[in-house]
């Protein structure tokens, strides 16, 4: 299998300054709402982890897309890639990724239905994936008690 490597990065460069746009209007729309510029920053971060890292790892796909992955982000990726990834900062990042597709859904980038499918992802599986990092990140932690 050919891979176009100069295709590949064109795609992402796009993608990249797609991705930049909606952090701007995602910190806008998070000002609005009334939380401070520290806040604003840690969403912000934690959004484009996902955007420009996760979803431009294997292919460059776009955030609207990226809804439908937040499962394998959350629980595979983020727990591997990311070494600063704990229990707060991924129900952090879990707040984040709510708080940014709610705003795509606002602006009409993703469907209501796709963000109920998240919503009830986040439900059912965010105990899992703060599990997961915690026994990731201290794999032995139970042969101590």
């Amino acid at each position: 299998m050919d891979i176009d490597f100069a295709k590949y990065e064109a795609d992402c460069a796009r993608t990249r300054k797609e991705n930049e746009k909606l952090l701007y209007g995602f910190a806008e729309y998070l000002e609005e709402s009334g939380l401070k510029e520290k806040t604003i920053a840690k969403h912000c971060l934690n959004v484009d982890s996902f955007l420009d890292c996760f979803l431009l790892y294997y292919d460059a796909v776009d955030a609207a897309a990226g809804i439908d992955m937040v499962n394998e982000y959350l629980g595979d990726f983020f727990i591997r890639k990311c070494m600063w990834s704990t229990p707060a900062q991924t129900k952090q990042t879990i707040t984040s990724l709510k708080k940014f597709y709610t705003y795509m859904a606002g602006i009409g980038k993703v469907t209501p239905e796709k963000l109920e499918n998240l919503r009830w992802e986040i439900k059912t599986f965010s105990d899992d994936w703060i599990e997961a990092v915690r026994a990731y990140n201290e794999p032995n932690a139970d042969d101590w008690f």
